[in-house]
């Protein structure tokens, strides 16, 4: 794996990050702080040989592009491009150490949630916390949702609030002016917390 901190046109064999099944540092430099995601990537796809993962520009232009279909982004214009990819999705973006990641069942922290990990053993780290597992990463992104919390089924929620504000597209909900009321926390709540029920239990 790809050092942290190197340069791709610096890279040096004897130097590549060695790491086993369960993602211990087993040789050469220290490995590059997305190893988790290269590591479940391996989990999900056995006969994958290599994993390249890349920050390229044009795939962050066309995430940004309106009336974009995030279940279908890039039109098959080949019978190549059906055969080996077939239908493209673009997930939704999570910020780095969110905690609704870190509660899929194939999350590195099985559980735990190690706060803004830096990528340097001399830096600081946050406290280590334990999140639980609420689902597979499937179903926290895709459902179904088997809880009331708002912790599974992510897309479909983004979908639903769309809906709601009568957004048709990414770029029309990012536009769409947002309300803050004093009581959004109990809003709609009462007969919930009569019942004990929801999310009011």
């Amino acid at each position: 794996m790809t050092p942290t901190g190197m340069r791709l046109d610096a890279l040096n064999p004897a130097r590549l990050s060695e790491l086993d099944a369960d993602g211990v540092h087993a040789g050469g430099d220290p490995p590059t702080k997305e190893a988790a995601l290269h590591l479940a990537m391996y989990a999900s796809r056995p006969k994958a040989q290599a994993i390249i993962h890349l920050h390229g520009s044009q795939s962050v232009a066309l995430s940004l592009l309106p009336d974009l279909n995030p279940d279908d982004v890039l039109p098959a214009y080949t019978a190549y491009f059906v055969m080996r990819v077939g239908r493209l999705r673009m997930l939704p973006y999570f910020a780095p150490g969110d905690l609704s990641l870190a509660k899929a069942e194939e999350a590195p922290g099985r559980g735990y949630h190690w706060g803004m990990a830096t990528p340097h053993a001399n830096l600081p780290r946050g406290t280590r916390i334990k999140v639980g597992v609420s689902g597979t990463l499937r179903q926290i992104l895709f459902g179904p949702a088997e809880v009331d919390d708002g912790s599974q089924n992510l897309v479909g929620a983004i979908t639903t609030c769309m809906g709601n504000v009568g957004a048709a597209n990414l770029r029309q909900f990012q536009e769409t002016e947002i309300i803050i009321a004093p009581s959004i926390k109990s809003e709609g709540k009462l007969f919930q917390m009569v019942q004990n029920v929801g999310m009011a239990r």
